[in-house]
This record gives structure tokens, C-alpha cells and sequence, in this order.
């Protein structure tokens, strides 16, 4: 990981650490090996708080999102006191671009953007250089979100990416670059022999060869002749499996990563031996032309072995994540023939049978929708009245005497919004919390669980905690606003905060959708958690449900997960809530945010790009 102290002497000397606002900061990345800043690369530090007591802290750098720990992080932790004591670039409220520095010679210019992707803006914010000539440059500060284009100005220029830092394989392997590799435990032979029935004292050291995605280096590994073959090249080296790697024979060294990415193209695309290794070949030379991959006949004979030794039964479990993962994404995928293709001798592959599994204690009776406002008509008089005070006040006002005699406190806090206008800087998180209030999705998307104990200490005091944001982000972006002005919470606010926390939630004609698989057989629900690992898959016999999902978590997992990500989570949250309370209680069901773009009539609550401004 490098020096903390070597990095961040830099840092405070050029000053090439910015402070956007209270919970953000943005890095000049660091070049470990040559210690010296990297041009035009910068990354994101984010300082969330979760408790009274308690901050999380998220970087943006691919060492940080492959194992939650990176020098940023360090610097972060270290340097706290004198890294708070900078000064907040941005104004109150943080504008869409904020310059962080220009150059001495002032032919460049790094700004903050915030990015444009989303159906609801997530926070995501990407680093832009504009330098003299006119020219848009962009450096990508959070990989999943991107300003595509500029609507005027000069033309936007996107720098190649560096894909090597931004892959697994290749935030291990620089570490072993002209590395040692010893004699350990791990080490054996081709013919089982292992390192406790050998001579350590026979020790020699060879060259060995490291192929990557990308590129090759070399290494030099510790090796024992094996008394047993009496062999010049039957040798005992070490295993390197912790490292992602395969020892084939103790001088050529092949990366996981590569021989998965030929099984996953193959699996994909029918790809043969012959052109995967042409494309790593064309790979290695745009690399560096004297970047030589080995010849098909070797990746062959190195392959099988490799699919050889691999555990197929294994628990699907992520070594990271371990048993209970605190992140879950869940998709489905059609997998059936058509209805017409079926015969006594044709079958999907998850046909249900006899000797299928059958969990009877899972109730199949139905969700109740459970919203604020249970009333259809009074929910659409309430998104009329934000749409028509969305840009200007109207001339005349629908009838609200049903809302001010059923839910007095939501039209209370309407009247507030309206009479504040469109000036007051907090607008738009009151018509956000209201909105929210008026979906048809279950309360606790907007008031989990737990959050209810802190939302009553809201309601019956004047204390705003700040880490109220990352349980409850709705109320987070109002409680925000009001400590960046200044301004103490409305009565009205604090009234509406404990009518929801004891709120008697009735029931709802809302009814759940099932996928329409076009009279297809079915297909499989996948498991996945945040390391791009399959946690596991569940056969679905006819269509996708909230069933589904729920059965698969709930018999799999003996923890809940803290959020489960699902394109239907507006759905699966009563669902999970009302058959298996206690179990879901501390879990947030959020909508990506490819799927958000399709549910224009859902709460702001069940989306990702909202929990992403307020959770690390």
C-alpha cells in the first residue's frame, strides 16, 4: 500500500487535497513505486456518519473497492485533524461544478462536475480538466457514473482508461513484479510430493514468467528438487493460489483471471483456443511490443489442468463477503422454452419435480402495500399539487379538504413548502420528503426500522442528528439542508416525522407485478454479491416473483443482508417485511439504478442513487 506519511507530505505541500464540503474530499492519487503524485488521476474520500460516534469512510480507488482498504483511507485516518481543518470549497448548496485548482501557469483548470446519469441524481461526481486549448478533459473519480457529453462549450475528450488499476488481477499482480517468491507450506510437486517430506536445505532460485490479462513480467521463485521423480525439472514450488495465480511448472505462471476469461468467453460465445489467444496476444503488444504471450499449444495444455483443479461444488460463498453478506443483488434470468416446445421428453431446466426442495414453512398469502396514504385518489391529489407547484405557483388550487381532514400534517407541510416558495434553499428536499410520503411503497422504505428510535428523538426534541442521513436519506436531504443554513426543523416537519414513526398502516388494493416471460417456462434467479461473485441461483418453474427472492435469501442466508438490490425492490420490501418482519428489520431494499428509469409511480426511498448520497 505504500507510505501514508511519504503521501501525505506531498499532498499537504502542493496542496493537491481538496475539501468539497463536509463529507468530501478529493485526492491527487499517489504512484507508490516511483512515490510521486499521479497526473491528472484524483479519486474521491468520503467521511459518512452512521452513529453518534461512528464514521465510514469510502474511496473511489480500485485497491479501495477490491478490499476496502487503500492508502487514501490511511491518509484519511492518520490525518484526520489536520485534513478537517481545511478549507470547504464549495458553497452551500454545492453547486453542479466547483472549481478546486488551477495551475501556476494557469493553463489548466480541474473542476468538481456533478455527473448528469440517473433518474434520480445519485451524487456521483466525475474530476474535469480545462486546460488552455479548449479542450474538455475527463477523469473518471467514480467508475459507475459518467458525464457522457457536454451540451455546449468545447468538445469533450476522454482519456483512454487505465485498465489496469481497474481490475482485481491487476491491483495484485504489480505487487509481485520482480518479486521473491519463497519456499513455503504450499509448495509441491507435479507428483504430489509435498514440502514435508523434502530437504529445505536443497534450495535454489529461478526465473519464472508471470502472464496477466495484459502483460507479462518476470519473477524470481524459490524451488526444491524433488527426491522422488529425480527429475531436473520436477521441482517443489510454491502453490500461489492466495495470490490469483496458477504455477503451471515453476517457470510459467498463469493468472486466474486469464484462464476464467477464455472458460467465460468460451461458455459465451463458443470462442476457440485459437482466437482468445490471438486477442491476448494483439492485448500484450499494445501493451509493449517485446510483451510476448506463450503459444496456443501451451495456454491449451495449461488450461485443462487449471479446470481440472477447480472445486465445482463449492458453496458459491465469496471469501470477502463470507456466509452473510452485507450486499445482495438479485436479477432473474429466462432460461425456459416456449410453452409449445414442451413434450413428455422436453423439459426446462428447472422443471419442478418430486424430488425437488419444498420449504413448508414459507406463507404464500398475499403483501399488503402498506403506504402513508393508503387512499388511491388522495395520493394523485397530493402529486398533482407538487406538480403544479413544481416551476411557479398556479393561478387556482385543486380541493384539498379530504387531505387536510384525513392527513392534516401532510397538507400542513404542503402549505408550509408552497408558502416558502420556489427561493427558499429548502424547496427541494421538502417536495422530495413529500413526494415520498404520497408513494404507494410500504412506510418503512422511508422510515426503516431502524431508523424510528432517532426519528422520535427528531420529533419530540430539537436535536438533528446528522447520521439520521444514512438510515433514512429522505429526511437526511431535509435535515442537511436546514443545518447548512442554519435554520432549526419547522413544527411542521417534526410533527409529520412522529406521525409516520407511529403511523397504523392499513391495507392497500395495490397488487404486485410478475415478469411476463412471453409464455416462456421459466428461468433461474441469480445471487451476487458487490465482488461480482455468484452467491448462488434459485430455479424459477413458471415466472419471477417477490417469492423468489425471498424464499432464496431467507433459507440461504442465516443473516439478512444490510440492502438487497433488486429491480423490483419496491415490491420485494412488503413482501419480505410482512411474512418475516424480524428477519428483514435492519434491511434497506433498493432499486438500481438501470431498472429506476421504469418506475416513474415509486418512492424516492427505494432507490439506490438516493441511499448513494448518504451511504458509503
Amino acid at each position: 500500500m505504500g507510505s501514508p506519511n511519504a503521501y501525505w507530505n506531498v499532498l499537504s505541500s502542493l496542496g493537491t487535497i481538496f475539501r468539497v464540503d463536509g463529507y468530501l474530499w478529493v485526492f491527487q492519487d499517489w504512484d507508490d513505486k516511483n512515490e510521486m503524485l499521479q497526473i491528472g488521476i484524483y479519486h474521491h474520500m468520503i467521511c459518512l456518519p452512521c452513529s453518534k460516534t461512528e464514521y465510514r469512510i469510502a474511496c473511489t480507488c480500485p485497491c479501495w473497492r477490491c478490499c476496502n482498504d487503500c492508502i487514501h483511507r490511511c491518509v484519511t485516518q492518520n490525518y484526520s485533524p489536520s485534513i478537517n481543518l481545511l478549507p470547504i470549497l464549495a458553497p452551500t448548496p454545492t453547486p453542479a461544478a466547483v472549481l478546486l485548482h488551477t495551475t501556476p501557469f494557469n493553463d489548466t483548470h480541474i473542476f468538481l462536475c456533478i455527473s448528469s446519469t440517473g433518474h434520480y441524481k445519485s451524487g456521483k461526481r466525475s474530476i474535469v480538466t480545462l486546460e488552455r486549448n479548449g479542450q474538455w478533459h475527463l477523469a473518471f473519480a467514480i467508475t459507475a457514473g459518467f458525464t457522457s457529453q457536454v451540451s455546449d462549450g468545447p468538445p469533450l475528450i476522454v482519456p483512454e482508461v487505465d485498465h489496469e488499476a481497474a481490475d482485481r488481477e491487476n491491483t495484485l499482480l504489480p505487487f509481485l513484479q520482480g518479486q521473491f517468491i519463497p519456499f513455503d507450506q504450499t509448495s509441491q510437486c507435479c507428483c504430489g510430493v509435498t514440502s514435508s517430506i523434502v530437504n529445505p536445505a536443497c534450495k535454489v532460485v529461478k526465473l519464472a514468467v508471470v502472464y496477466g490479462l495484459m502483460m507479462r513480467f518476470n519473477v524470481e521463485i524459490e524451488l526444491v528438487p524433488c527426491l522422488s521423480c529425480r527429475h531436473a525439472h520436477c521441482q517443489l514450488g510454491a502453490d500461489l493460489g492466495c495470490f490469483g495465480l496458477f504455477n503451471w511448472n515453476n517457470t510459467m505462471i498463469f493468472s486466474h483471471e486469464l484462464l476464467n476469461g477464455f472458460t467465460n468467453l468460451y461458455t459465451a460465445s463458443e470462442t476457440p483456443f485459437s482466437a482468445f489467444c490471438l486477442t491476448v496476444r494483439c492485448t500484450y503488444m499494445d501493451h509493449d511490443l517485446k510483451n510476448s504471450f506463450c503459444s496456443d499449444k501451451t495456454f491449451v495444455r495449461v488450461w485443462f489442468p487449471f479446470t481440472h483443479l477447480q472445486t465445482l461444488d463449492s458453496g458459491m460463498s465469496c471469501p470477502t463477503c463470507g456466509p452473510s453478506p452485507k450486499v445482495v443483488i438479485a436479477d432473474g434470468i429466462s432460461l425456459g422454452i416456449h410453452h409449445s416446445k414442451m413434450s413428455a421428453l422436453v423439459c426446462p431446466p428447472m422443471q419442478v419435480t418430486d424430488a425437488s426442495e419444498c420449504v413448508e414453512t414459507i406463507s404464500s398469502y398475499k403483501a399488503c402495500g402498506l403506504p402513508a396514504i393508503i387512499q388511491g385518489d388522495l395520493h394523485t391529489l397530493v402529486v398533482k399539487l407538487l406538480e403544479l407547484t413544481a416551476t411557479e405557483l398556479p393561478s387556482e388550487f385543486p380541493d384539498t379538504s379530504q387531505l387536510f381532514e384525513k392527513y392534516q400534517l401532510v397538507a400542513n407541510l404542503i402549505q408550509l413548502s408552497i408558502s416558502n416558495g420556489h427561493s427558499s434553499p429548502h424547496f427541494k428536499a421538502h417536495q422530495n420528503l413529500i413526494r415520498q410520503i404520497a408513494a404507494l411503497d410500504i412506510v418503512l422504505q422511508l422510515v426503516p426500522y431502524d431508523a424510528i428510535e432517532l426519528l422520535e428523538q427528531v420529533a419530540q426534541s430539537q436535536t438533528t442528528p446528522s447520521w439520521l442521513q444514512y438510515l433514512c436519506p429522505t429526511f437526511g436531504a431535509v435535515i442537511q439542508s436546514h443545518n447548512d443554513t442554519r435554520t432549526p426543523l419547522p413544527i411542521q416537519l417534526r410533527e409529520i416525522t412522529g406521525w409516520l414513526v407511529n403511523q397504523h398502516m392499513g391495507d392497500c388494493n395495490k397488487f404486485y407485478k410478475t415478469y411476463s416471460k412471453n409464455n416462456l417456462t421459466g428461468g433461474i434467479l441469480v445471487l451476487w454479491c458487490t465482488h461480482t461473485i455468484c452467491l448462488g441461483f434459485h430455479y424459477i418453474p413458471v415466472a419471477e416473483g417477490q417469492n423468489d427472492v425471498f424464499s432464496a435469501i431467507y433459507t440461504q442466508f442465516a443473516v439478512a443482508p444490510e440492502v438487497i438490490v433488486y429491480d423490483f425492490a419496491c415490491q420485494l420490501a412488503p413482501y419480505c417485511l410482512v411474512h418475516e418482519a424480524q428477519h428483514f428489520q435492519h434491511t434497506h431494499f433498493l432499486i438500481d439504478e438501470i431498472h429506476a428509469h421504469d418506475h416513474t409511480h415509486c418512492g424516492q426511498a427505494c432507490f439506490a442513487s438516493n441511499a448513494m448520497h448518504f451511504n458509503d
